[in-house]
């Protein structure tokens, strides 16, 4: 295996990667394993991908902008192989990408995975050798490397170590052994590295050496018991409504209810299955099983089985729909004709089960279920909640079973301590967090003078905290377009400044938007932020003062009217406005979001906006909301 003994925390570049990079024993550096960053930076992220997983492509991108915004001498990222085995293409390019690592190390590395993301899933065996060759890998060196049991040993020895670690679904990532697991927002991992490089320079400060650092921050992070999820990080129990969902095992009386987020398709809920029916054995009359459906949008078959699945409920009953759950993960991989099969042993009213299977995604408990699994932040199958608290992942069964004892004795304080308790779980849920992803602020309505898009009688204001020279702000634009496409008169978008600090013309450019706003209306504004974001063109490139100044040109704003507006501080009043504001609530980066209170932070999926946007239709005239006990004053 290509490796280097410098070691000397030097950057890394083709064919010098150090074969002495920082390691830990609970979470592994090894000399096969691509490294991007200097060997000595305090903070390491371990990635475990697969080529062919959307949403590994979409945490390939976060990667990215945490490379370009912290830099290599804070951030080292380390990447593992997790090719799925239902991805066919996922396990041929993971052993080319290997090869060119092994050929032109971790430069051409790196390269490579940016071109596989981008072209996935089109990762044929024509374009695999066409892309090592773009990155400066020659066909013979690529073919030798590839027919080298190494390289085939190399991604197998990730794929055990993933398993060793409790990683059950793709992509997952450790922060210094703190694990993230999903496509997740920036932001969250912003916080987490954050953390680490205080936590890091707090060790480096009492004498730890810098080649030790990451080892003690992972048995810090990682916890000794392998592949826990549940890490001391997040105790929290949350409000996890059992609502009408399919259950199993003791009712309302149970002692432990634990709540499934599955993936009929996802062959690590099939694995978990097996898990918790271990459980309901070892614990009978303790635990009540509920099931919520979340199918994945790369499984085709996750929402015909759920729909199959929840239909069969509804004309046989709870008993059938686990019999058929069982049925259902006997096979090894799932299939359209086991479905039929299962469909006509159970004798199904075949008019009702069409009628169901029209419905397809939008049955609406399959709604409600996802509308959950996003509000607890769910993002991946199984997930699973132990009388409110979270385990993520096909974990291990002492996992699950040092969770139950756990939860057994705090239901006991509870009995002897509160009188009259016959539904243990209402009585936990009742001091229970709400879910994390329904944060809500005390915001109010909007200046008249903001920029706004949408009607002025629209029951719901998506309040956007943005800076114009933010490439997450600009991202997710089209997203707001589509909403206000969507819900006509219901939706408008506002405009709130929030220029961040190390933003070097954010403040520059958000005043030459009100000055064009000023001289030629709102929609102006729209328009001149269309520019500055460069929709239509992505060649613009950086944000800078002349840039500012031709657009502006363009709405008839010289670049003296935006100098003296900067003298005359014509604008400072609006933009001071927003930001105290923001601070007030306690935003701190862009894009973030206040729909009706409910608080968004990122450049979030289109289905996001969607969920809060429901809600806050759905809570118009009501009372109170669920969630108000987090809500932070703004007045």
């Amino acid at each position: 295996m290509l490796a280097c003994a410098s070691g000397s925390g030097q950057p890394v570049v083709a064919g010098a990667q150090s074969a002495a990079q920082p390691s830990s024993e609970q979470l592994t550096v090894e000399a096969w394993n691509p490294v991007w960053g200097r060997a000595l930076a305090p903070v390491t992220v371990v990635a475990f991908l697969d080529f062919e997983c959307p949403y590994c492509a979409r945490g390939h991108e976060t990667l990215l902008r945490l490379r370009e915004e912290y830099g290599p001498e804070q951030l080292r990222v380390v990447f593992k192989h997790a090719p799925l085995p239902f991805h066919a293409r996922a396990m041929p390019a993971a052993l080319a990408a290997q090869a060119v690592f092994d050929a032109g190390g971790p430069e051409a590395f790196f390269e490579y995975e940016r071109l596989l993301f981008e072209h996935s899933p089109s990762l044929g065996d024509a374009d695999l050798r066409e892309w090592a060759d773009d990155v400066g890998v020659d066909p013979r060196r690529l073919r030798e490397r590839l027919a080298d049991p190494e390289v085939e040993a190399a991604v197998n020895a990730d794929l055990d170590f993933a398993a060793r670690v409790g990683v059950s679904g793709v992509p997952a990532f450790f922060v210094n052994g703190a694990r993230l697991v999903g496509a997740r927002p920036d932001a969250e991992f912003k916080v987490a590295i954050d953390h680490e490089l205080v936590a890091a320079n707090a060790l480096r400060d009492r004498g730890t050496a810098a080649a030790d650092v990451y080892a003690a921050r992972v048995s810090v992070n990682l916890s000794a018991e392998v592949g826990v999820e549940r890490s001391a990080a997040d105790p929290t129990p949350y409000v996890v409504p059992v609502g009408n969902s399919p259950s199993k095992g003791a009712g309302d009386e149970a002692w432990v209810t634990i709540v499934e987020f599955a993936d009929f398709e996802c062959p690590f809920c099939q694995r978990a299955h097996a898990t918790i029916k271990r459980l309901m054995q070892s614990y009978p009359g303790k635990i009540r099983w509920v099931m919520k459906h979340n199918p994945l949008a790369f499984h085709p078959l996750a929402v015909p089985a759920a729909v199959l699945a929840l239909e069969l409920r509804a004309q046989r009953g709870d008993a059938a729909y686990w019999a058929f759950l069982d049925e259902l993960y006997q096979s090894p991989q799932l299939s359209q004709a086991q479905l039929e099969e299962l469909a006509a042993r159970f004798g199904l009213d075949a008019g009702r089960l069409a009628a169901a299977r029209a419905r397809g995604s939008n049955h609406p408990l399959l709604t409600a279920d996802r509308d959950l699994a996003m509000d607890l932040q769910a993002s991946g199958t199984p997930h699973f909640f132990v009388n409110g608290r979270r385990i993520a992942g096909a974990q291990p069964y002492e996992v699950f079973q040092q969770a139950v004892e756990e939860e057994l004795t705090h239901v006991e304080q509870l009995l002897q301590s509160t009188r009259g308790v016959t539904n243990p779980y209402a009585a936990l849920q009742s001091r229970a967090a709400p879910p994390p992803g329904l944060q809500r602020v005390e915001i109010g309505q909007p200046p008249s003078s903001s920029p706004r898009l949408g009607g002025g009688d629209a029951p719901v204001v998506i309040q956007m905290f943005s800076d114009f020279e933010c490439g997450y702000c600009q991202r997710v634009m089209p997203t707001l377009a589509q909403l206000l496409a969507k819900y006509p008169g219901k939706v408008a978008v506002v405009w709130r400044h929030l220029p961040l600090g190390f933003h070097q013309h954010a403040r520059r450019a958000a005043i030459a938007a009100l000055e064009v706003q000023a001289r030629r209306g709102q929609d102006a504004f729209w328009q001149m932020a269309a520019k500055l974001f460069d929709l239509s063109d992505s060649r613009q490139g950086p944000l800078t003062a002349q840039v500012i100044a031709g657009h502006a040109a363009a709405f008839g704003v010289p670049d003296q009217a935006i100098d003296d507006a900067i003298e005359r501080r014509v604008h400072d009043a609006a933009i001071d406005r927003d930001v105290e504001l923001a601070e007030r609530l306690g935003i701190s980066g862009t894009p973030t979001f206040v729909i009706n209170g409910y608080r968004l932070v990122g450049a979030q999926p289109p289905e996001r906006f969607e969920r809060l946007i429901r809600l806050a239709l759905g809570n118009q005239g009501s009372a109170a909301s669920p969630t108000a006990d987090l809500a932070v004053s703004a007045r």
